[in-house]
């Protein structure tokens, strides 16, 4: 008996999951991130603290399904770094503005599979002993992930997402170019807004 109460429980939750990736129900959310990390240098036996950086990023994103259980769409993505070094004068701020168009597979009940573009730009000011340089990136990127949406109700999901993904920067006024490549872990959520 309490094997079927289990079996019918989850044959409820599934159904009533899959009604959320039906077409023309629309998803808003997006997910939210900080880092905080202190630069620790270790030589001679010593430890020494180079500096504190600090990132704070925001990823709203919309999409609306275009057939059951596929979404497309696409959000924005704003961040903003700050390093300061604690034995000089030397400070650097990024900030960074993503377009972000998106695709996003459901399988039963809640699993995903998403890819996403990133075209955009960025502004990096570094402040050294009174002297301040800023340049300019053209920024582009892409990333592959996996996740979960977990309902809490009928409208409203919490997503964790596993991922990898590519960032490239290229200075404006010269050919210098730079990529950032790794694995993320993201927490998001999302409301699910049917017809």
């Amino acid at each position: 008996m309490k094997k079927f109460v289990m079996v019918l429980l989850a044959s409820c939750l599934a159904i009533g999951a899959y009604a959320q990736f039906e077409k023309g129900t629309m998803m808003v959310g997006g997910s939210f991130g900080a880092d905080f990390k202190t630069n620790k240098s270790k030589y001679d036996g010593n430890t020494y603290t180079n500096g504190k950086y600090v990132n704070v990023s925001f990823d709203p994103q919309f999409g609306i399904f275009v057939i059951n259980k596929l979404a497309v769409g696409g959000g924005i993505g704003v961040s903003t770094s700050a390093y300061n070094d604690d034995d000089s004068d030397y400070k650097n701020l990024t900030n960074e503005f993503t377009i972000q168009p998106m695709v996003r597979y459901y399988l039963d009940p809640g699993v995903f599979f998403q890819g996403r573009l990133m075209f955009g730009g960025a502004k990096d000011k570094t402040t050294n002993n009174g002297d301040t340089d800023e340049i300019e990136y053209a920024v582009n990127g892409w990333s592959l992930s996996a996740g979960y949406a977990f309902f809490i109700n009928n409208v409203v999901a919490i997503e964790p997402q596993l991922g990898y993904g590519g960032k490239g920067y290229r200075n404006k006024d010269s050919d210098v170019k730079s990529v950032d490549a790794g694995i993320f872990l993201r927490v998001g959520f999302q409301i699910y807004l049917r017809k």
